[in-house]
């Protein structure tokens, strides 16, 4: 029935197109619809109000509709896409916020550690007399050749492992320059 009446609107529109007002008899009862546009009329039937359009102006008013329709789901696909990667990245940047608390903590912890250590290696330095800088000296006995056994001294400064002595005696003076390292 709505075809039927869809029809002889179109058929109607097409026929008085070039009358300022369109006649459209349903049953006993006489319809008017007034022009809008240059194709388009409004009828009002029933305490409704309808528009009366082309064939092709309809068709192709569907088809846009349908390609908003396409292009309106895609974003919501999209939106949607977006929105479980944001909440993904939520969860990775509270992993990751929570990952660096812990390695503050470590390394509040390791910075402890050291100076606890640093501390106690110091105090263990003064305990056994550990020094970086010494001074020493030594005293020996020289049999050099063709002559008899001479008293030798040595005096030097010493820095970590290094070692650096002047060494005298009767008829004798040298310097010693030396690395040791302890086992």
């Amino acid at each position: 029935m709505r075809r039927l009446f869809c029809g002889i609107l179109v058929f109607c529109v097409g026929a008085t197109s070039y009358s300022q007002d369109l006649t459209v008899r349903r049953g006993a009862e006489t319809l008017t619809a007034t022009k809008v546009d240059d194709k388009i009329w409004l009828l009002r039937m029933d305490g409704e109000e309808y528009f009366i359009l082309q064939r092709g102006t309809i068709d192709t008013l569907t088809k846009r509709i349908a390609i908003k329709d396409a292009v309106i789901e895609r974003h919501e696909k999209v939106l949607a896409a977006q929105d479980t990667l944001l909440r993904k990245y939520g969860v990775f940047e509270n992993a990751a916020n929570e990952h660096i608390a812990v390695q503050k903590k470590l390394i509040t912890t390791a910075d402890s550690l050291y100076t606890g250590y640093k501390s106690l290696y110091n105090d263990l330095k003064k305990v056994i007399g550990l020094t970086s800088f010494a001074v020493t000296g030594s005293f020996g006995l020289v049999d050099p050749p063709g002559g008899s056994v001479r008293p030798v001294g040595a005096i030097g400064v010493s820095f970590q492992h290094w070692l650096a002595q002047y060494q005298f005696g009767k008829e004798f003076k040298g310097v010693m320059v030396g690395y040791f390292r302890p086992f």
